[in-house]
């Protein structure tokens, strides 16, 4: 029996980025996740600004702002709500980490916000849980 699923536009750039076999598979749900194939190394190499054994942070290709970076767990977890309390502490430490080291660059950001979007109702469109690192010099809500 044939499954039928419709895409979004949002499917779209993953599946024409995936391997052709992933475009026969029986189930959108099938695709890859992007944040994985980060971590695997497999995808975006030039924009990883740190990593460790629990995370892994890199700047975002879809920018608010210079600088605007996502810290992501290792794990596959889907968002802040299965993401383990020591990961998502960790990834806290790390945010810390980097918004001192932007500091110290000449992007001359002296303030930062700490945003984390759990389902697609609140606007999370990777379901990898992620930590966006926002920093400038006049934030604004919603970010962009």
């Amino acid at each position: 029996m044939r499954r039928h699923f419709r895409l979004s536009k949002a499917c779209l750039p993953i599946l024409l980025l995936a391997p052709f076999s992933l475009l026969h598979a029986a189930d959108a749900a099938s695709a890859a996740c992007v944040f994985c194939e980060i971590i695997a190394g497999t995808r975006q190499q030039e924009g990883i600004v740190y990593r460790d054994d629990q995370v892994t942070a890199f700047l975002s290709i879809g920018a608010r702002n210079p600088g605007h970076t996502l810290i992501v767990p290792n794990a596959h977890s889907e968002n802040f709500m299965t993401t383990p309390a020591e990961t998502l502490h960790h990834m806290t430490d790390v945010a810390q980490i980097l918004i001192a080291a932007i500091k110290r660059t000449d992007l001359q950001a002296d303030g930062f916000m700490l945003q984390m979007n759990t389902g697609k109702s609140a606007g999370q469109s990777v379901f990898h849980a992620h930590l966006h690192v926002l920093g400038g010099r006049s934030l604004q809500w919603p970010p962009g």
